[in-house]
Order: structure tokens, then C-alpha cells, then sequence
């Protein structure tokens, strides 16, 4: 059965060289695994409004947004891929506009997960400086708050790609460990273990939705129909002593900080606010 991979660009130009670097991870991918079967989605080709921020989708559940768009039909096209990759250049130093507004409208899947465990790759580029910061903030800011399983963050200086050979050659090598990496994780039975961070994550997601039964109930039921209210993680795995021990201690530190800013009576009053 074909593995069906999702590019999604964050590019307004679709020969541009953000998508260069996309079709070099195709072609590798491809003459690594020829049963796969690649989609393009390019956001400047849909209608993605702006999130109002009515909280609706963690209030009464995504389906209840009021916005009339394609976002209904992005989310579907996520959520039937069996691998993601996630593009943007860079510009002033941060995404796309238009890669951000997509970040911004489905940043209810940070607290309803629906893309838990499913390998992705992300690449960002830049003319020269700041690369790096494109899949750095796409995955470790937003992606990981998912649950989305971050095989590679792939940062290019297009410029020097172009005209410094020794360069182009490493970035073509690190795009062929990406896409190996990728394929292997699409390929594997059991789901990895989390990292610190992913592990963090889960923990204060999960604190953070105990809070909210009565004022998000959708996010709330959510969490408690899947039954990680009460889990280790999001899924059966095996969670590392040390990572309990940290993730913990980073837990507490984050509760110590809303016992001062708030109150010891933190948990009731925020109750409240939502």
C-alpha cells in the first residue's frame, strides 16, 4: 500500500527555492522508497482566514469555528497523511506571512492533538542568515505542541546553496539522511519515545486541561475520551526515569511561577478564567 506524503508550503512561489529544496527531498524519497505518493499544498492557493480568537474549537470542539474557509479541508488532508513536511522561507528573519496565519489557525491542535505520532519533516530557507530559525520555531514552538513526530528541521541559506559547491553538496547529503530517516519512521511499527520536550509538553498540556473542564468542555472531553488524563503519554511507550524526573521538576517549576503570579489558589482561578 502507497505511503501518502503531504507537502505543505508556506511559499507564495511555487518554483521558488524553498520548493527546490522540497522537490530534492521528493526525489530522494522517491528513489528510496518508489511506493510512496506525493501532495502539494500550497496555503496561497486556499482561503485561510484569520483566527478570531473566540476559542470556540477548544470551547465546544474545532468543528465549531465560525470562520467559512478551507480549513476544514486542510485538516482533513492532515490528518489522512501518512508523512508530513512543512515549508517556509524565511522572511525578516520569521515565516512566511502566510505560513504564520496557517500556525495561527490551527493552533487548537497544540491542545487537541490529532496529528500524535505522524513523522514529519520540516524545511525552512533564507537568502543567507537566519535558516536555521525557520524549522526550529515551525517544530519546536508549534509542531511538537501537536504531537507530531519531527524527523529532521532542515535549514538552508539559498545563496550559498547556489554558488558554493562544498555547501550544496552537505545540504543534498543532509536532505538524503532526512529522507531516509522519514521513510524509516513511516515504516515502523511502534511509535518512539517522546523526548524531553515532547514529554514536557504532554505534562503541561495535560495540567493545563485538568484546569479547563468547565470552561473549554470540548478540550476537556478531548483529553478524557482518549484517556490521557491518566496516561504516562500519548500513547503506550516506555518513558525514561531520567525524563520523568526532569519533566517533572520542569512541571513544578512552571507551578511555582503561577503560585507567585497568581496566587496559591492558582488551579480555582483559573478555573474561572476559562
Amino acid at each position: 500500500m502507497k505511503k501518502n506524503i503531504l507537502i505543505v508550503s508556506g511559499s507564495p512561489r511555487k518554483k521558488g527555492n524553498t520548493m527546490a529544496m522540497a522537490r530534492i527531498l521528493e526525489e530522494k524519497m522517491a528513489d528510496m522508497e518508489p511506493d510512496l505518493a506525493f501532495e502539494y499544498l500550497y496555503l496561497v492557493d486556499r482561503d485561510l482566514k484569520y483566527c478570531l480568537g473566540c476559542m470556540n474549537c477548544l470551547k465546544r470542539g474545532g468543528q465549531h469555528c465560525p470562520i467559512k474557509d478551507d480549513a476544514g479541508l486542510i485538516l482533513t488532508a492532515l490528518k489522512k497523511a501518512d508523512g508530513l513536511v512543512f515549508l517556509s522561507p524565511g522572511y525578516a528573519h520569521q515565516v512566511s506571512a502566510m505560513f504564520k496565519n496557517f500556525l495561527d489557525r490551527f493552533m487548537y491542535l497544540a491542545h487537541l492533538p490529532e496529528l500524535v505520532g505522524v513523522p514529519t519533516v520540516v524545511i525552512g530557507t533564507a537568502g543567507y542568515d537566519g535558516a536555521g530559525k525557520i524549522p526550529r520555531y515551525i517544530a519546536d514552538w508549534n509542531l511538537a505542541w501537536w504531537g507530531c513526530d519531527v524527523v529532521a528541521r532542515l535549514g538552508f541559506a539559498h545563496v550559498v546553496f547556489t554558488l558554493n559547491g562544498n555547501y550544496r553538496r552537505k545540504a543534498i547529503g543532509m536532505i538524503e539522511v532526512a529522507a531516509r530517516d522519514f521513510i524509516e519512521a513511516m515504516k515502523r511499527k511502534h511509535p518512539p519515545r517522546p523526548s524531553l520536550r515532547q514529554y514536557f509538553y504532554f505534562l503541561f498540556n495535560r495540567m493545563e486541561t485538568e484546569f479547563c473542564e468547565s470552561g473549554m468542555p470540548a478540550r476537556y472531553g478531548f483529553w478524557k475520551d482518549r484517556g490521557w488524563l491518566e496516561s504516562d503519554y500519548y500513547y503506550d511507550t516506555k518513558v525514561g526515569l531520567t525524563k520523568k524526573v526532569l519533566g517533572r521538576a520542569m512541571l513544578r517549576l512552571i507551578e511555582s511561577r503561577a503560585k507567585k503570579d497568581l496566587g496559591r489558589d492558582y488551579r480555582e482561578r483559573l478555573k474561572d478564567y476559562y
